[in-house]
């Protein structure tokens, strides 16, 4: 019974995250990014290219925590790199278990990759991953507000 209303209540937080407002002025490039930043030697590409995508999140205490834990992150921002889910700052200091079920919460369409035309702001893990780029990506728990672009 408690686990039931445990369950319940995690369904209506998820459906809560996953009615934050379009990101506006923004393009869907989740699949792109995760197709490149899936290819190339290393533990990190493999990390991305293995994770399986999240299904039933209310059902799995570890993916609802990192999801409450990726809703309260103040910056989701990611620089315009080189595979940039593998080597990113938002990635690069979590240890395998919650990089690999960020991934996962990415594939499983809880989570989207927004790319931001414009420079990143100031002092954001984007800012310290491209210094002088000129596009920075969003991890984004709705839908992104253009197009998508594809692989």
């Amino acid at each position: 019974m408690y686990r039931m209303a445990r369950n319940r209540r995690m369904d209506e937080e998820i459906r809560e995250f996953l009615a934050e407002p379009p990101l506006a002025s923004t393009t869907d490039v989740t699949q792109h990014l995760l197709q490149d930043s899936s290819q190339g030697p290393g533990e990190q590409p493999r990390l991305v290219a293995s994770a399986k995508p999240a299904t039933d999140v209310s059902r799995t205490p570890t993916l609802a925590a990192a999801l409450q834990k990726l809703r309260a992150t103040p910056d989701r921002t990611i620089g315009f790199i080189s595979k940039p889910l593998a080597y990113g700052r938002l990635f690069r200091y979590l240890g395998k278990r919650d990089h690999a079920n960020l991934i996962r919460l990415i594939k499983g369409g809880y989570a989207h990759v927004c790319e931001v035309k414009g420079p990143p702001p100031e002092g954001s893990n984007a800012r310290v991953d491209s210094p002088y780029g000129d596009r920075y990506y969003v991890l984004h728990l709705g839908a992104c507000g253009g197009g998508s672009r594809g692989s």
